[in-house]
């Protein structure tokens, strides 16, 4: 495991691999988006389940990248062309705009019709991923591991884009099962809300210097760098000694040997890692995150959560997650958790108890049950 972002920068550049046979590169050269198991010569580099893999040819000539698939017959579906686009949040709000934006030319929504497919998968440049719109509700089908393993980046894209009254999962079981993840069908209702910091709605509190956020995959200008930015981070909270504020939240966050690297260049680990390094150089009481963990591959996610939550130490931090489970380093170390479903606050307390406490299991009982209950009590 990493005890730097900076030597997790290595192992990210070399991400796996999915070499093709020859004879089989030509359709994924012309532009076909699936990757069949038949055309793969061999996995390189260690790829996971829903890991994001290069497709190369027997050269080692990029055609693509994806999600990796290991138990489907199409092991991997393209989603870029490039070695360079992040497969990110922004990734996924900007295709999903793009979908919404399509449709709108054809007229939909309207009047005669409110129930549509917004995301048609490869289609939309978002393989693995089907959402209809039916009025103020929409439908999501997670059909890759790739997509189950990034929902919470889809929910917050689809969230962001429609406000819907609710997001129900209705992915096949199936489908799942072949894919290697468990299915979590229902419905996800949106929890709306207004946040206070100290009483103060979470906008004053921002304008006024007490409260700073890391939104999840925010546009970074791509020839900073993550010093540059966390610098004018604190010069835009009005510090005057910015430059050493930045320096401080980056050795905080371990960046020290990626801090002056351009930031097109940089992984997701180190991207959203500034984006935390910029909040904290501002000199902010409590300090607001969006997940930075999610979507990223384990070993990632585990190491970035470790250094995160000892960078955010004599702070008060809020992580806002679709789903983050209570063991995760995160939680644990967080003061309280908030757990929320369906717009009503189900738990509050600190993240080991609500942990223990909120663990329950389904059984089917053949026979008598309430003897069965008496054995168990």
């Amino acid at each position: 495991m990493p005890s730097s972002l900076g030597s997790g920068l290595a192992r990210t550049v070399t991400a796996p691999s999915v070499r093709l046979k020859p004879g089989h590169v030509q359709p994924v050269w012309a532009g076909h988006p699936w990757v069949y198991a038949q055309a793969i010569e061999r996995v390189e580099g260690g790829a996971t389940a829903g890991d994001e893999v290069s497709v190369v040819d027997p050269r080692g000539n990029l055609l693509g990248r994806g999600f990796y698939s290991p138990g489907s017959a199409i092991p991997v579906r393209i989603l870029v062309r490039d070695a360079t686009t992040h497969l990110d949040g922004a990734l996924f709000r900007a295709r999903t705009e793009r979908a919404i934006a399509t449709r709108a030319q054809l007229g939909l929504p309207s009047d005669a019709t409110t129930g549509y497919r917004l995301v048609h998968a490869d289609g939309d440049a978002l393989p693995g991923l089907i959402v209809d719109r039916f009025g103020d509700v929409v439908v999501v089908q997670l059909l890759t591991i790739g997509m189950k393993r990034r929902e919470g980046l889809i929910f917050e894209a689809i969230e962001g884009a429609l406000r819907p009254r609710a997001i129900v999962d209705r992915t096949p079981g199936n489908v799942a099962k072949t894919e290697r993840f468990e299915a979590a069908s229902g419905v996800r209702a949106p929890a709306r809300g207004e946040v206070r910091v100290d009483g103060e709605i979470a906008e004053r509190a921002l304008r006024a210097g007490r409260l700073a956020g890391a939104p999840l995959d925010a546009p970074l200008p791509p020839k900073w760098t993550p010093r540059e930015y966390a610098t004018w981070s604190a010069r835009l909270a009005g510090q005057n000694s910015a430059a050493a504020l930045a320096a401080e939240a980056l050795e905080r966050l371990k960046m020290t040997s990626v801090a002056d690297a351009p930031l097109a260049r940089a992984p997701l680990t180190v991207r959203r890692a500034t984006a935390i390094a910029a909040a904290l150089a501002t000199g902010a009481d409590v300090v607001m995150i969006d997940d930075p963990v999610s979507g990223l591959p384990d070993e990632q996610a585990r190491s970035l959560a470790r250094i995160a939550a000892r960078a955010l130490d004599d702070r008060r931090w809020i992580v806002f997650a679709s789903r983050v489970p209570l063991a995760s380093p995160f939680a644990l170390n967080a003061d309280e958790a908030i757990v929320v479903s369906c717009s009503a606050v189900t738990a509050q307390g600190a993240p080991a108890e609500i942990a223990a406490r909120e663990k329950s299991y389904a059984v089917r009982v053949h026979g008598e049950t309430a003897a069965f209950a008496r054995r168990i009590a």
